[in-house]
């Protein structure tokens, strides 16, 4: 009996000694872990930190005035741009560069200001690093050329960045340097770049901190120059924390250290990730104490109930040392089986499961927050192209296809300006609600970045995933309610078809996000990907291109329509018209291009030429002592534009043309597009006064009582009713009463589509100011007007 109880009570003490080293060994591994666990998350935070200034520094790239201001080399109005975005989006240091990347404008750049912003981003490093006795400020700060060429060496190292991000040591402090592109928006190529630093945010290491408890120091050893610590979680970090290995004693805690190189420009960057040895034992320690307890009670009790403990114990303890296998390869996810008893293996079951749970617990949070997306709280980007990998993965033959569906919200960049950023972000959250709703259980939703959001469509053919995209877009533009102001809610989304349009995710993605461009332009609401789209924006890049170079080389050309005098009163005017002559292709028609400028805004351009054109023009009839008005046609986004009436007004004085030899000619569309931006630009337009006429009227939806509130002072009747006039009497009461009320509200009348003799004399008879047509003269480069018409009035 003795001898029984000996050898079962040095099985025990054996197996106690065996797991006593389990759960030492699994506890160190465990803190190793953990560590390496905290790097991946830092990293996370990092890389979301980038993300979210990138979309800052796009958004100021993407600035109107920022623009214009480059392209004109405007330095005050750059100047002024980068100081109010850059101090809305927080960056300490800010620069303009060419697309050659050579300096533009920055923002004060010297070393009492770098000095001020360590002291004020990094109060630690601030009161580590002293005051600087003797030192003069390094070159570059206090030469414009070298401070030039330290910008554009930096610009050049974040542009060659994949992820146009870098971190950098200016000043020995650390700085978070991210490049966006200004893109001309018009030609589709990259006009400069802005380049913008961030100061590291504190915050990012102690969200670390409270996430996961480890505490986080980072430390800058600029080239030559010693270490020094930035921030760090403790108060009081210990001194040479770059250089220590293994475990550091921090006021009486054992800390393990695990260092985290960072690439950095200008120097090296260390995170130094610290957990505490006492915390991370914790849940071992308890484990430990029953453990012995229990070894304990069993030396004492094991001596008259050794058979009936040999049958209790040997059973649970061989399931506890599994399951201690299991923890020690990192597989958290299989439960013990459940234990009701209060003997002692089945508290010591219940403590392993509560450690197993806690360690699992920790495990989903850390692959939450790498899969997740901070504002919305929906699946990032990276866990939508992996869970759409996964379902192309999945698919096999005779199953309904799967397609991805990307959403883009219309004007969103406007409500950002208009309403702010906050509001912007409570939108987004808004949206992403309503799309949740909208989508359902059954599919996946994620926000790939800004303003898109992701749609996984599994089990529906390809006609049933576009109705289901129109019902999203439809139950969206539900419009949404933010602090009591509801706001009207438009996206444009593209569908693409795995495996059809592309086998893997990355491509499938791409695909819809084609898509969806091409709806945004056409305004379409919802497109499926077709091959024609990538054909599509190669030509229409070519397109782009070939006009500017077009303007470049003097291929425009001016055209004039007569307009005809019927009255007595009245002069003779024409209408401009611009063709094109390229070098190829001859002679091409505006109906082939104006399209696509109008989408691209590169009609901006072409309105400035046409003006230009027209004002040069005049002003040689001027000294031939020959005087003919001209109407140029202008478009919606010249209306919406605060600057176009300066630039007519430059115009007209660069060539020293009277306003009254130009007129502009409006849609009724253009005016219905934001009546309150365009009224007040024909307000200017008429103040320098310029005749003002509404184009295509009856087409739209504007009434003469409208119209009349306009600066306006001549109606142009749309060729649709003209035309027909002499077939249908219909139309011809709708001219003949559209010429009573404008004459009687004091408006000046042109018809346009005179194609026979027959509607002249009508119009004639009726009052009309002006007919203009093919009967009368078809258009002409603008040089053979004035001998036109003076072989017009020749006495027969």
């Amino acid at each position: 009996m003795w001898a029984s109880v000996a050898l079962v009570m040095l099985m025990l003490l054996l197996l106690f000694g065996f797991v006593q080293a389990l759960i030492t060994q699994q506890a160190k591994q465990q803190l190793t872990h953990e560590l390496q666990a905290a790097e991946r998350v830092w990293r996370s935070l990092l890389q979301q930190e980038s993300n979210r200034l990138l979309d800052g520094a796009s958004l100021l790239a993407s600035n109107h005035e920022l623009r214009r201001a480059l392209g004109r080399k405007d330095m005050a109005q750059m100047e002024a741009a980068l100081a109010l975005e850059g101090k809305r989006i927080g960056a300490q240091i800010t620069a303009v560069l060419d697309p050659d990347l050579r300096l533009q404008v920055t923002n004060p750049l010297d070393s009492l200001f770098l000095l001020w912003l360590k002291h004020n981003a990094y109060p630690q490093m601030a009161r580590s690093s002293g005051p600087a006795v003797g030192n003069q400020p390094p070159a570059w700060l206090q030469d414009a050329d070298s401070l030039a060429r330290l910008l554009q060496a930096l610009a050049e190292h974040t542009t060659r960045d994949r992820q146009r991000s870098v971190l950098a040591l200016l000043g020995g402090a650390p700085y978070q340097f991210v490049a966006a592109p200004i893109v001309d928006q018009n030609l589709n190529r990259v006009q400069g770049w802005v380049l913008m630093g961030f100061a590291l945010a504190p915050a990012l290491a102690t969200q670390l901190h409270t996430d996961l408890e480890v505490h986080v120091a980072l430390l800058a050893a600029p080239s030559q120059q010693p270490t020094s610590l930035v921030f760090s979680t403790l108060d009081q970090p210990p001194p040479g924390l770059e250089v220590l290995n293994g475990y550091v004693w921090i006021d009486g805690d054992r800390y393990a250290r695990h260092p985290v190189a960072l690439p950095a420009w200008g120097g090296e960057l260390h995170t130094v990730l610290l957990r505490s040895h006492t915390q991370a034992m914790a849940p071992f320690v308890q484990l430990q104490v029953g453990w012995a307890l229990l070894s304990l009670g069993g030396l004492i009790l094991f001596g008259w109930a050794s058979s009936r403990s040999m049958r209790r114990i040997t059973g649970p303890l061989a399931v506890l040392q599994r399951a201690a296998r299991s923890l020690e390869q990192g597989r958290f996810d299989a439960p013990l089986p459940p234990s009701s008893g209060h003997d002692e293996v089945s508290q010591l079951s219940r403590g392993f499961e509560a450690m197993r749970q806690s360690l699992a617990e920790q495990q989903t949070e850390i692959r939450r927050l790498a899969y997740r997306d901070r504002l919305t709280g929906l699946p990032n980007r990276q866990r939508f192209v992996e869970a759409v990998e996964l379902a192309l993965g999945q698919q096999t033959p005779g199953q309904p296809p799967l397609s991805v569906l990307t959403l883009n919200l219309d004007r969103f960049k406007h409500v950002n300006e208009v309403m702010g950023y906050a509001f912007g972000d409570e939108l987004l959250r808004a949206v992403s609600q309503r799309l949740l709703e909208a989508v359902g259980p059954t599919h996946l939703l994620a926000r790939l970045g800004g303003d898109e959001f992701g749609v996984l469509l599994s089990g529906l053919s390809a006609p049933q995933a576009l109705e289901q995209a129109r019902l999203i877009l439809a139950q969206l533009g539900a419009g949404v309610v933010i602090s009591g102001q509801r706001v009207d809610v438009r996206a444009s989304a593209g569908l693409a078809e795995g495996p059809r349009d592309a086998n893997e995710a990355g491509g499938l993605v791409n695909r819809a996000e084609m898509a969806m461009r091409q709806a945004k332009r056409r305004t379409a609401g919802v497109l499926c990907f077709v091959p024609e789209h990538d054909r599509s924006q190669v030509a229409d890049l070519s397109l782009l291109g070939a006009m500017r170079d077009g303007i470049a080389r003097g291929e425009l050309r001016l055209y004039l329509q007569p307009k005809l005098p019927l009255l007595p009163t009245r002069a003779v005017a024409a209408e401009a018209l611009l063709r094109w002559q390229h070098p190829t292709e001859g002679l091409i028609a505006p109906a082939r291009f104006i399209p696509f400028a109008e989408q691209t805004g590169f009609i901006s351009e072409l309105t400035t030429w046409v003006i230009d054109a027209a004002a040069q023009a005049s002003a040689q009839w001027a000294q031939q002592g020959f005087v003919c008005p001209v109407a140029v046609n202008v478009s919606t986004r010249d209306l919406l534009d605060p600057t176009f009436a300066d630039r007519v007004a430059a115009c007209l004085a660069r060539h020293r043309v009277d306003a009254s030899q130009i007129s502009l000619e409006i849609t009724e569309s253009a005016l219905m597009e934001d009546p309150e931006r365009a009224l007040a630009t024909l307000h200017q337009l008429a103040a320098l006064g310029l005749d003002l006429a509404i184009d295509d009227y009856g087409t739209g939806y504007s009434s003469l009582t409208y119209l009349k509130q306009l600066p306006v002072q001549t109606l142009k009747i749309d060729q649709t009713f003209i035309g027909q006039m002499a077939s249908d009497s219909r139309d011809a009461a709708i001219v003949q009463s559209s010429l009573d009320l404008a004459h009687q509200l004091g408006l000046r009348v042109v018809a346009e589509g005179v194609e026979d003799a027959a509607t002249l004399q009508r119009l004639r008879a009726w009052g009309c100011d002006w007919a203009q047509g093919y009967h009368i003269a078809k258009p002409m480069p603008w040089e053979q007007f004035a001998p036109w018409w003076a072989w017009q009035h020749q006495p027969s």
